[in-house]
């Protein structure tokens, strides 16, 4: 299996950015809870690079206005992570996991407030640091 893998890696785009982003999103995307070290990191990446918006099914959309995204919290997840919802719902899904009741925080963000939006996946997400904004717990 190491083998395979290394043969399909494409070793020469490892140093560009753009393609480190899709790699670091798609991957996130698939972490149940991202680590704190993985996030800061990922943080970083999203700062120097643009969304990707290239292809037939972009990995995430652009946000050119204001949006509200909520945020569905049990104890297990971290306060005011990165990860946020445009859906009410999906928040409330996430607020109600593992049989728990936790809470649903709101927030507007701006468009520079958004760190990344994944344009196809079930979950509305939303990457954005959001210690700042004023939240509002629904």
């Amino acid at each position: 299996m190491a083998e395979l893998v290394y043969e399909l890696m494409p070793w020469e785009k490892l140093g560009d950015k753009q393609f480190q982003r899709q790699i670091a999103l798609t991957v996130r995307k698939h972490e149940e809870y991202p680590s704190e070290q993985f996030d800061k990191n990922l943080v970083e990446l999203l700062k120097q690079t643009s969304p990707c918006t290239d292809g037939e099914e972009p990995l995430e959309m652009v946000v050119d206005k204001p949006i509200t995204v909520y945020r569905g919290e049990i104890d297990k997840s971290v306060h005011m992570g990165l990860s946020w919802t445009s859906s009410l719902e999906i928040a409330k899904k996430f607020a109600s996991r593992f049989g728990k009741q936790g809470n649903i925080y709101r927030v507007k963000l701006a468009p520079e407030m958004v760190l990344a939006a994944y344009s196809d996946d079930g979950e509305h997400e939303v990457l954005s640091i959001v210690r700042d904004a004023p939240q509002v717990m629904c």
